[in-house]
């Protein structure tokens, strides 16, 4: 059974405390003849708006394949398939409600490279699963990624994109809501060079070791570490919003 740090109010304090169990005291005997107090209406409104997010992302999401190996991700005519190894292609790239997949058809050969070639990407969801080949995905110092829901890289895969990696799960930016959720995320032993922030509403899993270079950004959220280290060179926390991190493994900070 994991054990839980609790991590509250922190003004992007470094986090340096060891982990402890977590013990919730049960809640007090309600007398059964006594009815629990009826939910606000306010309550049923967010209830409901909550709702009609979930789903109504869900029926526009889109599925954006890669196809036809090395390229550049605006490159959207002749690399983001609507069906995996199709040639019927998008007429935009991936925006913040699509996913992304990259799998067995995306790549022909060892030594193609994806780049992506703008200062905000953006998707619902990355995944890598299945392909072939040792492809590399790539991009420069300064730009963003932002994912939004499920990162699932792969051992065959070369991460060496550079700019800041953003988690928003759940987050509300530029008006365009992000499930609210659990994301899955596997790095598959890549280690990371990237910031990486979590700044979303919604929970993150981590199911395998999590290492980057760089600093990690804890914003807003919850995050269940799953795996053995997750590993920083700084791991800060911002106030005054809490965060929970739930954990079975161990913080390493890389100095």
């Amino acid at each position: 059974m994991g054990r839980s740090l609790i991590i509250r109010k922190f003004a992007y304090t470094s986090l340096i405390c060891s982990i402890i169990p977590l013990h919730i005291p049960k809640p007090p005997h309600r007398p059964s003849h006594k009815r629990p107090p009826p939910m606000r209406k306010e309550n049923f409104q967010w209830l409901f708006l909550a709702l009609m997010i979930l789903f109504g992302l869900q029926a526009f999401a889109t599925d954006y394949f890669w196809v036809n190996g090395s390229g550049s991700w605006t490159d959207f005519t002749n690399h983001w398939a609507t069906s995996s190894g199709g040639n019927t292609f998008h007429d935009s790239v991936p925006g913040p409600a699509d996913r992304v997949y990259f799998d067995a058809n995306s790549f022909s050969a060892n030594g193609q490279t994806v780049l992506v070639d703008t200062s905000l990407a953006e998707c619902l969801s990355l995944e890598f699963t299945g392909i072939n080949f040792s492809p590399t995905f790539t991009g420069l110092l300064g730009d963003t990624l932002n994912v939004r829901d499920d990162f699932i890289l792969n051992n065959s895969l070369n991460w060496s994109y550079l700019g800041l990696l953003l988690f928003s799960n759940g987050a509300f930016t530029d008006s365009t809501i992000a499930l609210i959720d659990t994301a899955e995320i596997y790095l598959f032993g890549n280690t990371l060079d990237n910031t990486c922030v979590f700044n979303g509403q919604g929970l993150w899993e981590m199911h395998d070791n999590f290492k980057t270079s760089e600093n990690i950004f804890f914003e807003q959220g919850n995050l269940n570490f799953l795996a053995d280290t997750l590993a920083a060179l700084a791991f800060l926390v911002q106030d005054p919003v809490d965060t929970s991190v739930s954990s079975g493994g161990s913080f390493g900070l890389n100095r």
